[in-house]
């Protein structure tokens, strides 16, 4: 790997932590708004809105991800032909095609975190949440009921 491959991969990585970053926080809050709403009105506790929002996690990075991936690959490629870098490393004779291999060893790490994260991640925290869901469940229903007493709703 020549230190233009390091150099192009560099910011590729550099732009792609930073956009998978920005959106897995917006969707995140977007998501932990709702879910903090429906478990806190439900009367339990913090602790368990902090555990769902964790089991939320790689279901929401699964997601944002490949965006992350095109985003940041295509803010590298304009900015090297927004900054002639492109037309300098074409007049210095190094192909269009050598110019790609860091953007699909970049693809290719990318694919291998998806492949881990779907295969292996992804799977034990929908376990886990499924798990935690039927706990909670069961918290609001043994609060719910009581022996001796007939819960009524009183009419509107």
């Amino acid at each position: 790997m020549t230190r233009l491959d390091r150099y192009i991969l560099a910011q590729l990585l550099w732009v792609f932590g930073f956009f998978s970053l920005v959106l897995v926080s917006v969707y995140w809050v977007n998501k932990a708004v709702s879910l903090f709403d429906r478990l806190i009105s439900d009367g339990q506790p913090m602790s368990v809105f902090l555990e769902f929002t964790a089991l939320s996690l790689p279901m929401l990075i699964r997601t944002v991800l490949p965006i992350s991936a095109f985003v940041a690959t295509l803010q590298v490629t304009l900015g090297l032909l927004r900054n002639s870098e492109v037309a300098v490393i074409q007049a210095a004779g190094i192909s269009p095609l050598r110019l790609a291999r860091p953007v699909v060893l970049f693809g290719l790490i990318v694919t291998a975190f998806l492949i881990v994260l779907m295969h292996f991640i992804v799977p034990r925290g929908a376990a886990s949440w499924r798990g935690a869901g039927a706990e909670v469940a069961q918290n609001i229903t043994a609060s719910l009921l009581q022996d001796g007493v007939f819960q009524h709703r009183p009419r509107a």
